[in-house]
Formats: structure tokens, C-alpha cells, sequence
């Protein structure tokens, strides 16, 4: 390919971002290797036609010794060849993985893009470029295949994610080493790449070359085919952020359910997938009763809520277990708490000069207590809580899902009543019975206030 075809598609792909490339900072993560070579260089190349500043990042494993130091100093000598910033640091990955558990590829992967994370925070970095290939694409639908993907795991590499891109995914590894060799330019072999013992270099080394003696197209076979399943999800996606609140996953077809699955858990866990054997899994427990768990990898917990599948990290599922509280409490003047102190309520009595707007819903009220029988008391909500509230008879647990409230803390919303049922909760209203619409002698104000608990209903981690 001449230079001119090679730096047209890396011109295409910047184009179709539709990013004002002015003054960005892109940020090139280079190894050292043909492919990041052939994107630093690329990238340089067209750095006076989309005016970003570019600089590179190097992470040395310290996997290989010398050969690592090697690859560091071949960076640091190449980016000094452009003028161009670069940004190192060591990790020793072996000592992380063996600390953390993980594989040392998966141990070096998160402490190079924490890495990346931080030094875009420290340098008002805007995107990362990463040298991903046609070919890495094909190994990646190959390796979720035969991991057990679904249709998620075909889609392969995604050009973008969040500030990540990857300019090279319509490029073969080959077409790299032609450019860098048509303009002069060398690289480093890492030697790790013939360890076939690892799963992605078996691929590489054994099953594509023995599949392209079937069709010596397989790796633009295998980048068609991911486009077709990223345009099946985009679908599906648009499908699924359409769906009504209320919709229970019973209610789905498989497909749409997988998908939402897929997609929640992708949010919950940085971009992670699911396999087949563990949708199948979520599929089974989506016809469970609430409160029913199933542990997946990546420390998430996946637990039934409401008709639908939810996913908590760990840390998340023991900071909601301190939110439950099954207790009965009687409301008292002045202040009183609720679930382990993550809630507060203030009771107390107003006169005819207390003017403040007091809406029938949301976290506070005014309640009439002549019209109370017996003792007003609280306590967390219970399966088949009604509340008759504007006129009509309504179901705590559907008024909870319209309103919109948080599944995370609908156990921490206090309910409260007196003995002839319940008079207020919060988020949805107080009965008719006790509602004040005037002040009076009786007039009594209830503020609820949610101080240890995110708008989005995590909880706040006062520690």
C-alpha cells in the first residue's frame, strides 16, 4: 500500500469521529512494536493537518528483563527522534498479579490503562490511541468464540471507547510493516509473542494461519463480521433505551434480555462481557422472586429486584446489606433515624404563620394528626404495602418503579403508619385520610432526608 492509501484510512477514521482535532491532546500508547510504531508515526504524520498535540506513553512490565529495558529505551530514542513528549513508568506486573490473583495479562492490561487513566487526569489528556489491528480484531472474535461468546463477543474490538480510539482497526499487521519500511522506520520484536502457551499468540501463531489455508481472507472474514454484530447491537441498544421503566425481564424476549444483561453488566464492569454458560445462568434467575443472588466474575453479585436482574459490585452489596433495617420504630418529636443512620426524619409541629411550599410527595409532608389512630411509627417497606393517596388505592412497590426511585434504596425509604394502615412514604405521598390542607393545631411537618445515600442511589462512603 503507498503511504498515501495507509495515511488516507487513518485520516477517514479521525474524520469520522467528528471531533474538532484543534488543540486536542492525543496521547499514542507505544510499546515499541510495528503496530504502535506505525500509529506514533502515522499520527505524526498528520499532525499538522488536524492540529492536535501529540506525546506517547510507554509502560514497561519489567516481564523480560532486559529485553524490556530495550523496548523502553527504543521509545524514549524514537520520540526524540519526532520531538515528541514521552510519558514511562515501571510496574512490576509479576508482583502485581500474584498479589491481586489475576493472570499476569490480565494484571498487566489494568495497571497499563490505570495507568493511562491517572496520566490523562495529571496531563488534561483527551484520547488515548491504541494500535489495536485488523488482525488483534480477528484474534479477539476467535478467542471469544471459543471461550463461549454470544453475539456481545463478536463484535470484537470497539474503535472507540470512552477516550480510548484505535486508528488502526481497519489496518493488517502487514500493512504496518510495509509502512514503517517504505519510510525508514525500525521496531522492537517482543519475544513473548512466540510464547504459544498464552491464548491470544496460539491463536495468532496456529489457528489463523491453518484457517487461512482455508480462506486466506479469514481475518477481513472475521473484521466483516463483527461490523455486522456492532450494527445488531446498535439495534438492539436503541431497542432497549426505548423500553418502559416498568418492564419486567420475564416480560422480554430472550434476545432483548441477553442484550440488556449485556449491556448492564458492560456498565457495571468498565466494558467487561458476559458468556453464553453465565446468560443462560441470569436467564434462569430472571424468573425468581426478589432478593434471589448469583455471584459472576469480576466480583459483581447479579440479584433479582423488582422483576429485574441487577448488577452490585461487591463493596456495593455490603454497603446496601447496611441499609436494610427490619426494625419497627415509633416516631417521636424532633429527631429520629433509619437504616443504620444513612436516614434522617424530623418531626415537629408547625403553626398558622409556617409558610413553607409543601408538596404531597417527594420527602416531606404535613399530616394532620387529630386524624391519627393510635401511634404514628415506621418502618421499611413490606410485600404488598398499599397506600390510598390521591384517590386512589396505590401499590407502594409500582409507585417506587414510576417515580422512578432508585432500586438501590427502596428498602431505606421509610414507610409510616399508624394503626389503621399506612399514612406517608415518601416519594409517593401521604393518605388521604391524614393529609393536612390547611395548618391547624395539628398540623405536624415529616422531613425525610437521605444524607448517607448519592443520588443515584449508592451509598456514600463516610469512611
Amino acid at each position: 500500500m503507498r503511504e498515501s492509501g495507509y495515511l488516507d484510512k487513518v485520516s477517514r477514521f479521525l474524520e469520522e469521529l467528528n471531533v474538532d482535532w484543534t488543540g486536542k491532546k492525543v496521547c499514542v500508547c507505544l510499546s515499541g512494536g510495528a503496530d504502535s510504531v506505525s500509529l506514533l508515526v502515522s499520527l505524526y504524520k498528520l499532525k499538522s493537518r488536524f492540529q492536535y498535540n501529540l506525546s506517547a506513553v510507554h509502560v514497561n512490565h519489567m516481564l523480560r528483563g532486559a529485553e524490556s529495558e530495550r523496548d523502553e529505551q527504543f521509545c524514549f530514542e524514537l520520540c526524540e527522534k519526532l520531538d515528541l513528549p514521552l510519558f514511562r513508568t515501571k510496574i512490576d506486573v509479576r508482583a502485581l498479579a500474584k498479589n491481586s490473583g489475576k493472570s499476569v495479562e490480565e494484571a498487566a492490561r489494568d495497571a497499563r490503562y490505570g495507568y493511562f487513566q491517572e496520566l490523562g487526569v495529571k496531563e488534561n489528556i483527551n484520547f488515548f490511541a491504541t494500535a489495536h489491528t485488523k488482525n488483534d480484531n480477528a484474534e479477539t472474535v476467535y478467542m471469544n468464540l471459543i471461550r463461549g461468546t454470544t453475539v456481545s463477543g463478536l463484535c470484537g474490538i470497539p474503535p472507540v471507547n470512552r477516550n480510548i480510539i484505535r486508528p488502526l482497526l481497519k489496518i493488517s499487521r502487514e500493512e504496518n510493516e510495509a509502512f514503517l519500511k517504505a519510510n525508514g522506520f525500525s521496531y522492537v520484536e517482543d519475544s513473548s509473542n512466540e510464547d504459544n502457551d498464552i491464548t491470544r499468540n496460539y491463536i495468532r501463531n496456529c489457528l489463523l494461519p491453518g484457517a487461512k489455508k482455508i480462506n486466506p481472507q479469514v481475518v477481513e472474514a472475521a473484521d466483516r463480521l463483527s461490523a455486522y454484530a456492532r450494527s445488531d447491537e446498535d439495534y438492539f441498544d436503541s431497542v432497549l433505551n426505548n423500553l418502559p421503566e416498568d418492564v419486567k425481564d420475564a416480560d422480554l424476549h430472550p434476545a432483548l434480555l441477553r442484550r440488556r444483561l449485556q449491556q448492564a453488566y458492560a456498565k457495571k464492569t468498565g466494558g467487561r462481557s458476559l458468556m453464553s454458560v453465565h446468560l443462560e445462568a441470569l436467564t434462569a434467575l430472571s424468573s425468581n422472586k426478589t432478593g434471589k443472588m448469583l455471584s459472576l466474575p469480576g466480583g459483581v453479585i447479579a440479584r433479582v429486584s423488582e422483576g429485574k436482574i441487577e448488577f452490585l459490585l461487591k463493596k456495593e452489596l455490603e454497603n446496601i446489606k447496611k441499609l436494610s433495617d427490619d426494625g419497627i420504630y415509633e416516631l417521636k418529636f424532633g429527631e429520629n433515624s433509619f437504616a443504620g443512620g444513612k436516614v434522617n426524619i424530623l418531626c415537629q409541629r408547625i403553626n398558622s404563620n409556617f409558610n413553607e411550599n409543601i408538596y404531597n410527595n417527594y420527602t416531606h409532608i404535613i399530616l394532620d394528626f387529630g386524624k391519627i389512630v393510635g401511634n404514628v411509627r415506621y418502618r421499611k417497606r413490606q410485600e404488598g404495602d398499599r397506600i390510598f393517596c390521591r384517590g386512589v388505592n396505590r401499590s407502594i412497590k409500582k409507585e417506587f418503579i414510576a417515580n422512578r426511585v432508585p432500586a438501590f434504596i427502596r428498602d431505606a425509604v421509610p414507610v409510616f403508619f399508624d394503626d389503621k394502615g399506612i399514612v406517608y412514604v415518601p416519594f409517593i405521598g401521604a393518605s388521604d385520610r391524614v393529609y393536612c390542607r390547611g395548618n391547624s393545631e395539628n398540623s405536624v411537618l415529616i422531613n425525610v432526608r437521605f444524607t448517607g445515600i448519592s443520588q443515584e442511589g449508592q451509598v456514600v462512603d463516610e469512611e
